[in-house]
């Protein structure tokens, strides 16, 4: 067990090193942007989502591997803390996840960015009428 869980910790450091690399590449791409709400959607779309959907994804393993080791403990009767343990940390994460996604249309809504999707306008839209009674 403790052989896997130091290679998961190895896959999730290498990733973590990835995705850094891919911000500081990505950084010629803002020196281009004139207007500053350019600049915060450019920052919202490539580097603040990406990096909470790793920190989601890595809730939902580590959810998911805290399943996996209940499991199996509880088949070879043996404590299952461990699995109770990671199952409850990867439950939390996501909900902290959530809860970020949920304070940043908050923002959005609130001071109106347009930062979570500039290509949708839902200012005209509305929504179709059904008649439930024939007249």
């Amino acid at each position: 067990m403790r052989y896997i869980s130091e290679k998961i910790m190895r896959v999730v450091s290498a990733a973590s090193v990835g995705l850094i690399a891919l911000m500081s590449s990505s950084g010629t791409a803002y020196a281009q942007s004139t207007n500053i709400d350019d600049l915060i959607t450019k920052f919202g779309t490539y580097i603040v989502d990406p990096i909470l959907l790793v920190i989601f994804a890595a809730g939902f393993f580590m959810f998911m591997w805290g399943l996996f080791q209940f499991m199996l403990n509880i088949s070879r009767g043996e404590d299952t803390s461990d699995g109770k343990r990671h199952m409850i940390y990867g439950t939390l994460g996501m909900l902290i996840m959530v809860s970020v996604y949920g304070i940043i249309a908050f923002l959005d809504n609130t001071f109106g960015l347009n930062v979570s999707n500039p290509d949708v306008n839902t200012q005209n839209v509305s929504a179709p009428t059904v008649q439930f009674v024939q007249q």
